[in-house]
């Protein structure tokens, strides 16, 4: 019987990882619904980009948004990555080779794109409105200004599969 690690696949050209953050549960400002909804347009614009997604929930989460945006667009071309949560995702890449990774603000889309040359984008600039913590409004400044804000991310180019 295969492991969950030995089962991991290398994800396909157009595929963007998702690493979800969950702020609304850590009394940041704002809700879970509004969280949700953020979460929600982001994979709707990745997928009608053409991209599939991959939905990494983080570790420490005890929530998740994912069934919420699997009854949406499970159908639609998203998947959930499953890993032992012990495991850090920069670990795993070097199987999956994700080419693209969107988060909030993890400091994983800074290893990935140094480790791996992953393409990385942040959706924070969709949270600020929300958020009262000053540690964030210092950290998320930093995310917007040294990579790519999630809107860079370019459409699927028909001739070349990406």
């Amino acid at each position: 019987m295969q492991t969950a690690l030995e089962a991991l696949e290398v994800a396909p050209p157009n595929e963007v990882l998702i690493l979800s953050q969950m702020f609304g549960t850590r009394q940041m400002g704002i809700s879970w619904e509004d969280e949700l909804n953020i979460n929600r347009g982001v994979v709707r614009e990745i997928l009608d980009k053409g991209y599939t997604v991959c939905w990494k929930d983080h570790p420490r989460d005890a929530l998740s948004f994912y069934p919420e945006l699997e009854a949406e667009f499970g159908g639609r071309g998203l998947r959930r990555l499953e890993t032992p949560a012990a495991i850090p995702v920069q670990l795993l890449m070097r199987k999956l080779r994700f080419r693209h990774c969107v988060s909030i603000a993890s400091s994983a889309l800074f290893y990935l794109r140094m480790m791996y040359g992953t393409a990385a984008y942040t959706f924070a600039d969709r949270l600020l409105p929300y958020l009262r913590a000053k540690a964030d409004y210092l950290c998320f400044p930093i995310m917007l200004s040294q990579l790519g804000n999630l809107d860079a991310l370019q459409p699927v180019s028909r001739s070349s599969g990406e």
